[in-house]
């Protein structure tokens, strides 16, 4: 069997068995490897493979990530794995680790004091309401769209998140102030729905 045979086979299999967003990820890896070595027999796949993987694909795009290519070779092993029951041993390519940007929590405070002061004013609430959550739970932007009236405890304040990217549900909290906004604009607007798409079309 060859390599992009094998990749529809396990695409299929975790279209089925994962999240939507684990399905689109796997299937954005496996465009590369298609380009690259997808015209391989999937038996003779080995470490030699993936270091030929990884110098076409760094000859096409210098300037590519080891964590990058890491991810490939990964999705890689997965595929192998799923249509042989074959593990390859090949270990991972030294990555650069990468400080993510943070805002102080002096800017967090000056950004929250401009968006009350325009709170009134058009789409102030909204985008009041909205950077809270953020700030306040750590949820991605995609998770707040879904967060839903039904699962939201105002007694405790807490929201049961079931749209995750690990596919599990989880129970994340906010602020008082979080929750003064959440109460005014539910009376306010009477939510019935999704708490996002409500403020994006109100």
């Amino acid at each position: 069997m060859k390599l992009n045979k094998a990749i529809d086979k396990y695409l299929l299999d975790t279209q089925v068995r994962t999240s939507e967003s684990n399905f689109s990820y796997e299937k954005s890896k496996c465009i590369a490897l298609n380009k690259y070595i997808g015209k391989k027999n999937i038996r003779s796949i080995n470490r030699d493979t993936i270091n030929e993987y990884i110098l076409l694909h760094r000859n096409f795009n210098p300037k590519i990530s080891n964590k990058t290519l890491n991810k490939g070779v990964a999705t890689l092993k997965r595929v192998v794995k799923y249509v042989s029951n074959r593990d390859i041993d090949y270990k991972k390519l030294k990555e650069k680790k990468v400080i993510t940007p943070t805002v102080s929590k002096d800017n967090q405070t000056l950004i929250f004091e401009y968006l009350e002061s325009r709170k009134f004013r058009g789409s102030g609430f909204r985008n009041l309401l909205l950077f809270r959550l953020l700030a306040d739970t750590g949820l991605r932007l995609k998770e707040v769209r879904h967060l839903h009236i039904n699962n939201l405890n105002i007694d405790n304040n807490s929201f049961t998140v079931t749209t995750t990217k690990a596919d599990r549900d989880k129970i994340v909290y906010f602020s008082n102030r979080t929750s003064q906004l959440l109460e005014e604009d539910i009376n306010n607007v009477d939510i019935t729905d999704y708490i996002w798409i409500e403020l994006k079309t109100r």
